[in-house]
């Protein structure tokens, strides 16, 4: 025997609090994972439209950051004179060395970008910082083809074979390919005190 329609309804007017509750939840829960998936394809979309294609991330293996990583001037130089680097018009490589310093300061940009961020010269940082290697290396293919190439053959360095792992990386502080190489830079970031 089948229940009524009407059972139902009278069951679900005479227990309206609880009714109320549940479709609450539940239109909370299906709320915050669309909000979830919205801001995941928003991020996405943020980051795959301000990069470049033919940029290169380059960190330590093993290393899961900028942080974490360690890239010996050596090998700094042996990738920035690899063939399959980019050059600018002066016959430069487009490499930009990167060094990462947390510090901790009493500081306020008005809620901007620079709240979190200080760029300077990454020589000078690295040297105020006792520095001794750079955290990362942003590096522009000649040819987007040649990423598995110059993959393969950083691998292999002449120091430390395995010091550095590499990935096609999209980066979105780098929107302007003609700023990203006109210096190399350190970033120094840190938290604001109240």
């Amino acid at each position: 025997m089948a229940i009524p329609v009407t059972y139902v309804a009278r069951n679900l007017w005479a227990r309206r609090l609880t009714t109320l509750l549940t479709a609450s939840g539940l239109a909370l829960v299906v709320f915050v994972f669309a909000t979830v998936l919205m801001l995941d394809a928003g991020l996405k979309k943020t980051l795959v439209s301000t990069g470049e294609h033919d940029n290169v991330v380059v960190i330590r293996k093993g290393a899961e950051t900028e942080i974490q990583s360690a890239i010996d001037r050596g090998q700094a130089n042996v990738m920035e004179m690899h063939p399959s680097i980019a050059m600018n018009g002066d016959g430069e490589p487009l490499v930009s060395k990167e060094t990462v310093v947390l510090i901790s300061l009493k500081f306020d940009a008005g809620g901007s970008g620079f709240d979190s961020e200080i760029w300077g010269d990454v020589d000078q940082l690295m040297q105020s910082f006792c520095r001794t290697s750079y955290s990362s290396m942003v590096l522009r293919l000649a040819n987007t083809d040649a990423f598995e190439r110059f993959r393969k053959e950083i691998r292999v360095l002449p120091k430390k074979p395995s010091a550095s792992k590499c990935f096609m990386a999209i980066s979105p502080r780098r929107s302007r390919p003609s700023s990203i190489f006109s210096a190399s830079h350190c970033r120094a970031s840190f938290r604001s005190r109240p």
